[in-house]
C-alpha cells in the first residue's frame, strides 16, 4: 500500500487479526471497558412512537434499523422513494408541532438534509438522507444548536464498488477519500486525515486458517476485541445491527490516542463459522457528529458479503 495506516489502525489490526486467527483463551470472560452512566435527565421521558427504541417518527418499512435508544441517533433504511421520505418527515414532525429550518434544507438528486427546530429539550432534529437506488439510508440525530456548516449534507457514497475479494466483502466508495485495498484489509481516508486519527474507515474480512478453531459469534469477536483493547479507549456496550442480512454487533468508541480526543463506531459481524468481518470508523471527535458517522452508516448498509477467494 502507498499510505500507512494511522497508529490507532495498527493497534486495532493487530487486536482483529488476533480475532482472525482464533482469538484469545480469554475472550469468552472478557469485560468491557467502564464507561460513565448517561447522566439522568429532568424531563420526562418520551415513550416510543414505534416498535423500535427511539422516540422519532419512523416509516412503516424499516430496514437494517441500528440506533442507541430513546434519543440517541438512530440510522436505516427504507423502500421510501426519497421524495416520499421528506414528505413523510415533514408530515410527521409537524404533527409533533416542530418546524422546519428550511434555511438549512440541502435537497439534490442523491441525498437531502433537513433540520427541524422545537424538540422538547431544545436540541434540533436533524435528517439525512442517501439514496441507494432501491432504498433510502437516513440518519437522524439531535444537535445543540443549528450550525449551517455541520448541517451541509454530507458527500454521499457514489456508487463505485470496493472489492475485496480476499477478505469476502465489498460497499460503496466515499467521494474524494483515499482508498486502498490489499490482502482482506481496506481503508478509505479523508484526503486531510489526521495521521493519528483520521477522518478514516477500515474494513477487515477473510476466513480461518485451516486447523483454527470456528463457530466465533459476533459477541465472542466484540469480547475478544475488549481484551486487547488499549488504555484510555472506551468502548461501549453493543447494539444489534443487521448488515446484508446477517445479525452482528455494533458499539461506540471514544478516548485520545496521541494525545488527541477521537471518536468512532466498530461493527462486528459473523457471517458464517469460518468467516468474520469487522468495520471501524475514526474521527477527531470535533468531526465525528457530523461528518464521519452519517458516511459510516452509510457504507455499513452498502456491504454486501460472499465466498472468499485467494
Amino acid at each position: 500500500m502507498k499510505r500507512k495506516f494511522a497508529p490507532i489502525f495498527v493497534l486495532l489490526i493487530l487486536a482483529l487479526v488476533a480475532l482472525a486467527c482464533g482469538g484469545s483463551d480469554d475472550a469468552a470472560t472478557a469485560t468491557p471497558a467502564p464507561t460513565s452512566p448517561p447522566a439522568e435527565s429532568e424531563e420526562e421521558p418520551k415513550e416510543s412512537p414505534t416498535g423500535y427504541d427511539t422516540v422519532f417518527p419512523l416509516p412503516d418499512d424499516v430496514q437494517n434499523f441500528t440506533g442507541g435508544g430513546g434519543e440517541e441517533m438512530v440510522n436505516f433504511q427504507t423502500s421510501l422513494s426519497m421524495d416520499e421520505a421528506i414528505a413523510f418527515y415533514r408530515d410527521a414532525l409537524a404533527e409533533e408541532g416542530l418546524a422546519e429550518y428550511e434555511v438549512l434544507t440541502e435537497i439534490s438528486d442523491d441525498g437531502f438534509s433537513m433540520v427541524f427546530t422545537g424538540w422538547l429539550s431544545g436540541e434540533e432534529l436533524v435528517i439525512q438522507g442517501v439514496d441507494f437506488g432501491d432504498d433510502v439510508n437516513v440518519n437522524i440525530r439531535l444537535e445543540e444548536v443549528v450550525d449551517s456548516a455541520a448541517t451541509t449534507p454530507p458527500d454521499t457514497t457514489t456508487g463505485e464498488e470496493l472489492r475485496s475479494d480476499y477478505g469476502g466483502f465489498a460497499c460503496q466508495m466515499i467521494p474524494n477519500y483515499v482508498v486502498e485495498e490489499a490482502f482482506g484489509f481496506a481503508s478509505m481516508e479523508a484526503p486531510d486525515a489526521d495521521s493519528e486519527i483520521g477522518p478514516a474507515i477500515l474494513l477487515i474480512g477473510g476466513v480461518l486458517e485451516e486447523g483454527e478453531e470456528e463457530g466465533a459469534t459476533a459477541g465472542e469477536l466484540y469480547d475478544g476485541f475488549m481484551s486487547d483493547l488499549e488504555a484510555g479507549i472506551e468502548v461501549s456496550e453493543p447494539r444489534e445491527i443487521v448488515v446484508d442480512g446477517v445479525p452482528g454487533l455494533v458499539a461506540d468508541i471514544n478516548g485520545a490516542s496521541a494525545g488527541q480526543e477521537m471518536a468512532g463506531r466498530i461493527v462486528f459481524v459473523a457471517v458464517s463459522p469460518t468467516q468474520h468481518f469487522t468495520m471501524f470508523g475514526a474521527a477527531p471527535a470535533d468531526r465525528w457528529d457530523d461528518e464521519l458517522a452519517p458516511l459510516f452508516d452509510a457504507v455499513v448498509a452498502s456491504v454486501t458479503f460472499f465466498e472468499p477467494t485467494e
